[in-house]
């Protein structure tokens, strides 16, 4: 259709038609099989007519109840205008690939867009339109079970996944009429990340600079790359919810970030706005959200029951009401699907479609291995000894964690599976056999493989924790394994970051294994015997302990840093029982290899506005294997108009290296890169000094300085 048809449409539409494309239901309403759903549900009392007009359905499980169900809806809507399907496709829909923590610790944006693509193929060929993909909003608290979906805590490589996650999903062309496409749905707006207390739905308090400095970022990102949709999050911002606050959502997101697409709710959010308290009744609730520029009403039904009446006594104009439904019209056209209303599910996958999914969940599981410990070079293993397992969590297919859509874990190779594919010699000690646990010196082999971890039903949404550490069952097993004498290598499987000293200090090695997907167990067997070099880096700090939350490397200089020259003085910006650093900073990572970086270069010491400069560094591997080293480039103003992070990261590279092989890394540093948010909530360079620092991870010390300048 041409705009001006969509026009003609919406005239031709009832005000019931119109409030009817607002409201989003699931399948429940139409079908009786099961779909999933979230949050609170209340006795919807809609009748048949609001139902057949309602615009979107969610959580449709395969595509010949996606055909039913439209197949139905057409025959009973007046106007014929087809169903928006939308769905939770996070890190896949069959075919499941890491979770979004995971993946952002393969620093690969390239493999992100590949393996959003497939995932948008699957669900394509399924008779999916949209899915609530990617999250973007920056994490700094693992006590938030919601980390395990977001790219961790820093804005920069936050916004390199967000833009790659909407460029696999819409395609390259962002054609949305082109086949194996999905909608993307950029989310939660905003800054739900920062939730008091690491607590799931909890308040978020943070001010306009910190918003715009730090949490926009990724939205940015996102809306730049043609995200379609924003879901809006469920905390308040300023005092007000977010799905009612008209200037997150109309000043911020319309106006300042530029999108132009269609805002949804989340799950029942606009009825929520009651429990907050700036509404006490679904009326003034429905009023709110529509005012604030909410066009799609997800799992509460308060647009449907009460728009029409503030329509009829004055208190909302229709032309609000028709704003949002030409939003999604829009959006269907730009789907095809007032043309093709069954689109995508007369395809099918190929049998070469899904071994190359395949092989893509496996590479990708493999990339998303950090290896943070490695004492005396325990891994790799000699695949020809044998081994002894130890860990419930080695004997499951429950490794695809949370929000793993249709992926099925009971057909998900197990470690043990993995193991005898490969056909390594082990012998599995189950948790109850306390007889071999308490003999685990006199069992023959001479390293312990311990999996360890939280179950991956405490990931994900409604997860927060405040205990980050392992079971004391996992305690226990550590402590038999350390004390056996033989190597203890730890295969951790969490949706966060784990802060669990006796695992980090009583290990020889350390694997960070995340929910690895529906390849992580060969992954994990790969590595751990060598046939794989880990190249992952983390995307979030490892703290120490819990008091150290929130931790992120770029935090902001102090009038009493810990490094000022009196740092033994007592009135410092310190602890009195715990270092400052993480235990792991950001962008850590080990490797089989060992990589020395060589003096950096810089073929000038000032740029301008107009004129860049080039930063030159030679990387060499010096070990015998070859690996993949990730070249890490942060700067720090030394003086600023608002006080400025103590390192930022400004660039990266992933380099391939041979055995003493050399590569010289060239990274281009220009006016745009030295851009922040000034108090006036504009973004600009200040003139000045800048220190810079490279190297393997955020606690890089090699730097140099250069100048900004207005002319050279």
């Amino acid at each position: 259709m041409k705009a001006i048809e969509l026009k003609q449409l919406l005239k031709q539409m009832t005000i019931s038609e119109k409030i009817g494309q607002l409201q989003q239901l699931t399948a429940d309403f139409f079908t009786s099989g099961a779909s999933e759903i979230t949050g609170p549900v209340k006795e919807a009392n809609l009748s048949p007519e609001m139902i057949y007009q309602a615009g979107s359905i969610l959580g449709v499980s395969d595509k010949e109840k996606v055909r039913a169900i439209q197949a139905e809806y057409l025959a009973k809507n007046r106007l014929k205008i087809p169903l928006l399907f939308m769905a939770d496709v996070i890190h896949g829909y069959k075919e499941i690939f890491p979770i979004p923590l995971a993946m952002a610790a393969t620093w690969n944006p390239e493999l992100v867009r590949q393996t959003a693509e497939f995932a948008a193929k699957e669900s394509y060929v399924n008779g999916l339109h949209v899915t609530f993909s990617p999250m973007v909003d920056l994490v700094r608290d693992p006590r938030w079970g919601r980390v395990m979906e977001y790219n961790g805590e820093d804005p920069y490589l936050n916004s390199r996944m967000a833009r790659a996650y909407v460029q696999g999903y819409q395609g390259d062309q962002n054609d949305l009429r082109q086949p194996n496409t999905i909608a993307a749905t950029v989310k939660h707006f905003a800054a739900y990340g920062a939730v008091e207390a690491g607590r799931e739905y909890n308040t978020v308090d943070l001010s306009r600079w910190q918003l715009f400095e730090n949490y926009l970022t990724g939205y940015q990102a996102a809306i730049d790359a043609g995200a379609k949709l924003v879901m809006t999050s469920f905390n308040i911002f300023e005092g007000i919810p977010v799905t009612a606050n008209e200037y997150v959502l109309r000043t911020v997101l319309r106006d300042k970030l530029g999108f132009k697409g269609t805002v949804i709710s989340d799950w029942d959010a606009v009825e929520e706005i009651i429990n907050h308290g700036t509404a006490s009744t679904g009326s003034a609730a429905a009023e709110q959200a529509l005012r604030a520029g909410v066009d799609i009403e997800m799992m509460s039904f308060n647009y449907n029951k009460f728009l029409e009446a503030l329509v009829d006594k004055g208190i909302l104009s229709v032309s609000l009401i028709d704003e949002a439904v030409l939003q999604i019209l829009t959006l269907k056209n730009e789907l095809g699907i007032f043309e093709d209303p069954f689109r995508g599910l007369d395809a099918t996958l190929t049998e070469q479609d899904q071994v190359n999914g395949t092989k893509l969940a496996l590479t990708a599981a493999k990339e998303s291995l950090v290896l943070v410990e490695n004492k005396q070079k325990a891994l790799p293993l000699d695949e020809r000894k044998s081994v002894i397992v130890l860990g419930s969590l080695a004997n499951t297919g429950e490794l695809l964690g949370g929000w793993s859509w249709h992926g099925q874990p009971q057909e998900t190779e197990s470690i043990i599976a993995a193991l005898d594919h490969a056909k390594i010699k082990y012998r599995f000690v189950d948790d109850q056999n306390h007889t071999a646990l308490n003999h685990l010196d006199e069992i023959s082999g001479d390293s312990i493989l311990l999996f360890l971890g939280e179950p991956a039903s405490q990931t994900g949404e409604a997860t927060s924790k405040t205990d980050l550490r392992l079971t004391s069952t996992q305690r226990r097993l550590l402590s038999l394994a350390a004390s056996s004498g033989k190597k203890v290598i730890s295969i951790i499987m969490s949706g966060r970051p784990l802060i669990d000293s006796e695992i980090y200090e009583k290990s020889n090695a350390v694997l960070l294994a995340w929910y690895g997907g529906s390849e992580v167990a060969q992954a994990i067997c790969t590595t751990i015997f060598g046939k794989n070099n880990p190249s992952g880096k983390l995307p979030m700090s490892v703290p120490r302990n819990v008091g150290q939350i929130p931790i992120y490397y770029n935090h902001y200089s102090t009038g009493r840093p810990e490094t000022s020259p009196d740092e033994k003085d007592k009135y410092v910006s310190k602890y009195l029982d715990s270092s400052n650093q993480p235990r792991y900073p950001f962008g850590f990572g080990l490797s089989y290899s060992n990589f020395e970086y060589g003096i950096p270069k810089l073929s000038s010491a000032v740029l301008t506005k107009t004129k860049s400069i080039e930063l030159m560094v030679d990387v060499t591997n010096t070990s015998l294997q070859s690996g993949v080293e990730t070249v890490q480039l942060y700067i720090h103003a030394l003086v600023g108009e608002t006080v400025r992070p103590v390192k930022q990261l400004i660039n990266f590279k992933r380099i391939m290296l041979e055995s003493h092989e050399t590569r010289r890394v060239i990274f281009t540093i220009s006016e745009t890169d030295l851009r922040y948010v000034h108090s006036n909530l504009q973004s600009k360079s200040d003139l000045g000094d800048f220190e810079y620092f490279i190297g393997s991870d955020s606690n890089v010390n090699k730097k140099g300085n250069f100048e900004l300048r207005d002319v050279e």
